[in-house]
């Protein structure tokens, strides 16, 4: 509840700092209590494998965990937590600074059921299929895409 009234705060104040904070409170408490749980812990060995696969969400960040941090396991929290606090939020807010239309846009097709990974064909087969169902994609064939961004 906190990190809600801190948002609203900064949003009324036109404080963007307590914006960032709140939501980075948000993040944190997503990550630490709602994916540890229901994701990361089920199969460590099975994210280490992957932490060299999977890149960062962050337009123009092509980073995966193993290349910020080479023995890390992006299912082990504190690894994951490092990489987001120290690489990923750092570049997302500079690219919100300089371009908002750009993240606007991002934000919006995020909303409405966009996958959350920039190769969304990297998530095929089984595997892929219990990933994006874990990540809660929505759908066994890797999330709903809209019908604009579809091709024909």
């Amino acid at each position: 509840m906190h990190a809600w009234q801190q948002i609203d705060a900064g949003r009324r104040a036109g404080d963007q700092a307590l914006i960032w904070q709140g939501n980075r409170i948000l993040l944190h408490y997503e990550q630490q209590q709602v994916l540890q749980p229901a994701v990361y812990d089920g199969d460590r060995e099975l994210w280490k494998a992957l932490s060299g696969w999977i890149l960062s969400p962050i337009p123009g960040h092509t980073e995966t965990i193993e290349s910020f941090a080479p023995d890390a396991n992006i299912g082990v929290f504190d690894d994951r937590w490092a990489w987001i606090e120290q690489r990923m939020l750092p570049h997302w807010q500079t690219l919100a600074d300089q371009q908002p239309a750009r993240i606007e846009r991002r934000l919006q097709v995020r909303m409405i059921g966009g996958p959350p990974f920039l190769m969304p064909e990297m998530l095929t087969g089984k595997l892929g299929q219990n990933i994006s169902l874990a990540i809660g994609l929505g759908s066994r064939s890797g999330g709903w895409v809209p019908p604009l961004a579809r091709s024909s």
